[in-house]
């Protein structure tokens, strides 16, 4: 839409590759201080607002103004999510079960990341009517994106619902917890 060209396309991507790669590293800095669920709390919120700012695309926009801020809040976002995310889903099974766990939950992220796509694709272009003129391109954005929104709204209140409330019972858990409880303890001797 903004007549760039393949190449510069690519390039103009990587500020939302690199916002993935940052949020990955900020998820798993605190080592395990933080209950599982508390990381993608924060990381689906700010998924959505980067998709709901996509939104405000406008066919006559530029990257610096209309996509490069989006793509690094919801970059970030998205990296807050994964490494939590690939955690979970191989915590508590068995080490000789590892590398089948792993590989369902790649195989499973990869279908989701496609069906997700085809299903916002497919709102926009329902909006898009069919047209491949740059205002109708982005009209379709201005619906696919916010539907994109909720659907990170929507993971997040599940991941709020179904993930633990504690630590793990691992090494990592037992230290969150005792960091935790020190904090506390810290916190109500000094009032």
């Amino acid at each position: 839409m903004l007549g760039s060209s393949p190449a510069r396309s690519g390039v103009e991507f990587l500020p939302f590759a690199f916002g993935v790669v940052l949020g990955s590293v900020l998820a798993v800095r605190p080592g395990g201080a933080l209950v599982p669920r508390t990381v993608p709390a924060i990381g689906g919120p700010l998924t959505g607002v980067g998709f709901a700012w996509f939104s405000l695309f406008t066919a006559d926009g530029s990257f610096a103004v209309d996509v490069l801020g989006p793509s690094l809040v919801s970059g970030v976002g998205i990296g807050l999510c994964l490494a939590p995310m690939a955690s979970l889903g191989t915590s508590g099974v068995e080490e000789h079960e590892a590398g089948s766990a792993s590989a369902l939950l790649t195989g499973s992220r990869r279908i989701g990341a496609a069906l997700g796509l085809a299903a916002l694709g497919t709102v926009a272009d329902a909006r898009a009517g069919g047209t491949g003129t740059p205002e109708a391109l982005a009209d379709g954005c201005a619906l696919g994106m916010p539907t994109g929104a909720a659907i990170a709204a929507a993971g997040v209140l599940i991941a709020l619902a179904v993930l633990p409330a504690t630590a793990p019972d691992t090494e990592d858990g037992r230290r969150a917890r005792d960091h935790r409880h020190q904090v506390k303890t810290a916190h109500t001797h000094v009032e």
